[in-house]
């Protein structure tokens, strides 16, 4: 039997199993996720994360749901994939791109404790051209009757918080 050296974390109640694979390399993610995360015979998750070398980004998240299929994004997940690369020095800015199936996200981390990371997850789409995300922006302001200052731009990337029981 090959031991596999894992990380529990969960964020907002969804709980996957992390494996970093700069360490180690997982043959068959689908069937692993499958059996490990049987809450009655596993160890018991949403499914498994795989944290991997990336080319174009800082890391890559591949996520295997618990009935083996591969997703696309998990919001939850790529938060404490965030926390993961930090805190094991993977990376040690607090800027971080991650690339997905649905393609790279960026992450902000501010460090508040060792036990405490706030995360601002950035979903920026390629297809959403300045136009677009002006439109957008103005759109907001008009519904939310605020205006379009630097303050409230920010305060439209959504922000979380992992803490660590």
């Amino acid at each position: 039997m090959t031991k596999l050296p894992f990380t529990k974390m969960q964020g907002i109640g969804n709980d996957y199993i992390y494996f970093d694979c700069f360490k180690t390399k997982i043959d068959n993610p689908e069937e692993l996720a499958i059996r490990l995360s049987d809450r009655h015979f596993g160890i018991g998750g949403d499914g498994i994360v795989l944290i991997c070398p990336s080319s174009v980004a800082d890391a890559k998240m591949r996520m295997f749901n618990l009935d083996g299929s591969e997703g696309k994004m998990c919001g939850n997940a790529i938060r404490c994939v965030g926390k993961y690369l930090y805190d094991n020095g993977i990376v040690t800015k607090t800027e971080i791109s991650v690339e997905t199936l649905s393609g790279i996200k960026y992450l902000v981390l501010t460090i508040k404790t060792a036990k405490s990371i706030r995360c601002k997850s950035i979903w920026a789409r390629r297809s959403l051209t300045a136009k677009r995300y002006l439109r957008l922006l103005t759109a907001w302001s008009l519904k939310s009757r605020r205006s379009l200052t630097e303050q409230n731009i920010k305060s439209l990337v959504f922000l979380w918080e992992i803490r660590i029981a």
